[in-house]
Parts: C-alpha cells; sequence; structure tokens
C-alpha cells in the first residue's frame, strides 16, 4: 500500500463539538406564549395609538391657537382721540398717577355702525338657530309619539292599526265583481 493513497480522519474535537440538548421548561414556555406575546404585541400597537392620539390632540390646539393668534393680529380697533375722553377720576399714587377715563364712539363713526350691524346678524343667527330648535323639538315629539303609540299596541297585543282595507278585504272586493264570484272551476 502506498502511503500517499491512504487518508487519514481528522482527530474528533470535543471541545468545539455542538451539542444539542433539548430543555422541556423552555419548549413548554415557547408553546404555551403564543398568546401572551400576541397580548403583548397588542398592548404595544394599543400604546402606539394612543401617543399618536395624544401627539395630533397636542398638534391640533397648537394649531388653534396659533389661528386665533394670526386673527387677532389683524384685527384693528381704533383708539379713541383724547379730546373724546370724559375725565371721570384722577389721583395719584407714589409711583405714577392713575386716570380713570370714559369715552362714547359717535354714532357717525364706522365702527359703531359696524357693531350694529354685528347685532343683526347676531339676531338672525339666534332666530335660525331657535328656529333649528323647535324644528328639532317638533320630530322629537313625533317620534315620542310614534313610540308610545307602539309601546300601547304591544301592551295591548295587538299590531298598531293600519288604514284603509287589507290585501285580504282588498282580494275579497275584486272577486265580488266578477260574475261567477270569483271561481274559475267548480
Amino acid at each position: 500500500m502506498d502511503d500517499s493513497k491512504v487518508r487519514f480522519r481528522a482527530p474528533r474535537n470535543r471541545k468545539t463539538k455542538r451539542h444539542i440538548v433539548f430543555d422541556e421548561k423552555s419548549r413548554a414556555d415557547f408553546i404555551t406564549g403564543f398568546k401572551q406575546r400576541k397580548e403583548q404585541r397588542r398592548a404595544k400597537g394599543r400604546e402606539k395609538l394612543e401617543k399618536m392620539l395624544k401627539d395630533k390632540k397636542k398638534e391640533f390646539r397648537q394649531q388653534k391657537r396659533d389661528d386665533l393668534k394670526a386673527k387677532i393680529a389683524h384685527v384693528h380697533l381704533p383708539f379713541p382721540e383724547p379730546q373724546l375722553w370724559e375725565e371721570v377720576e384722577s389721583f395719584e399714587l407714589p409711583a405714577q398717577s392713575v386716570t380713570i377715563a370714559q369715552f362714547k364712539l359717535p354714532t357717525s363713526e364706522p365702527l359703531a355702525q359696524e357693531h350694529e350691524s354685528n347685532d343683526e346678524e347676531d339676531q338672525s343667527e339666534k332666530d335660525a338657530q331657535k328656529s333649528r330648535r323647535e324644528a328639532l323639538k317638533k320630530k322629537a315629539e313625533m317620534k315620542a309619539k310614534k313610540a308610545a303609540q307602539k309601546k300601547k299596541a304591544a301592551v295591548m297585543g295587538k299590531k298598531a292599526k293600519k288604514k284603509g282595507p287589507t290585501r285580504r278585504q282588498k282580494m275579497k272586493k275584486k272577486r265580488k265583481g266578477k260574475g261567477d264570484g270569483g271561481r274559475q272551476f267548480e
């Protein structure tokens, strides 16, 4: 035999060899843990959704505040001139002097006219709201009336009466109109 053709096996290395160990407890935890892991995923998703909603609400409130600030910034109320002031009370304090004055705008001012038109608009808006409330009230009364009728009929053990003849009565009337009494065969 030739030594060149013979191959020798590599010696087994017991230190690097892998061993698979079966642990019954780990297996049981894995198999029975599906529901628990699913609940954890749901809770995590719920928390994420709540956080997102909270952020959206916060963003919406901030946007509302910014819009209100922008509206207020554009409103320019004219300050009346000192000639229109009527001095009511004036007194001195150690650090400053205080004057309390009141003024009235003439009715020819555009601001006064604007307030009057706003009052008319407010009144028309109030009237519209009142009419809507009355319509809703009537509708609610009608619903309550129908519900009471149904309840009364249920208590009496009868269905609510229908108006007009029933289908059976209509058919009977039709048959009477025919000469043979409505019968084709005897």
